[in-house]
């Protein structure tokens, strides 16, 4: 038996509430993935299954990066999109 009068009411209390919100949040999730529904312009151009995307990652040296690729550092690079340089 409980040692509090009102537990087993508070324990049922708690559990509806965490339903509701659940419920709730749930349907927010919803809602914000509707809004988001509009095309910024780019999807077209990035997500274009016409063509293969090359993507050439240059760096002046690889076999450096290679051997220490363990320790996660950052290394100076050139990205190469379809012939665009970032």
């Amino acid at each position: 038996m409980s040692t509090h009068k009102y537990m087993d009411r508070i324990c049922c209390i708690v559990l509806v509430l965490a339903i509701v919100l659940t419920v709730v949040l749930m349907n927010l999730n919803v809602v914000e993935t509707e809004a988001a529904g509009q095309t910024m312009g780019y999807e077209n151009r990035l997500f274009d299954t016409d063509s293969v995307h090359t993507i050439d990652i240059v760096m002046e040296d690889w076999d450096g990066f290679i051997e220490t690729c363990e320790n996660e550092e950052y290394s100076l690079c050139s990205v190469e999109i379809d012939g665009e340089e970032f």
